[in-house]
């Protein structure tokens, strides 16, 4: 009698979620320096810089907060924003009020 087989399950690796305010050259520094420092490296299909239309930070943190809310998004995902900083005062309390 065969032996049953046994089912082909494997661990999905988290996905690394990149909100960033420019359509190129964020992206394209993230991309170049993942590629520079971990040449070969398998794992970088795991790091996504998502596309977005959203400039300000708090617009950012608004859309990666979304899209961790997800449902389809699994538990193991890890979400990062990257935005250029104009002052220390501009931004502080919104985006804290926001993450916390």
């Amino acid at each position: 009698m065969p032996k049953k087989r046994k089912g082909n399950t494997r661990t999905v690796k988290p996905v690394m979620h990149i909100f960033c305010e420019g359509d190129k050259t964020e992206p394209n520094y993230i991309n170049g320096y993942l590629k520079s420092v971990h040449q070969g490296n398998r794992r970088l299909k795991i790091v996504v810089v998502e596309k977005t239309r959203k400039n300000t930070p708090v617009q950012l943190v608004d859309e990666a907060l979304e899209a961790k809310k997800n449902k389809s998004t699994p538990d193991g995902d890890v979400f990062w924003v990257v935005y250029d900083r104009e002052s220390v005062a501009k931004y502080d309390n919104e985006l804290h009020k926001k993450v916390r």
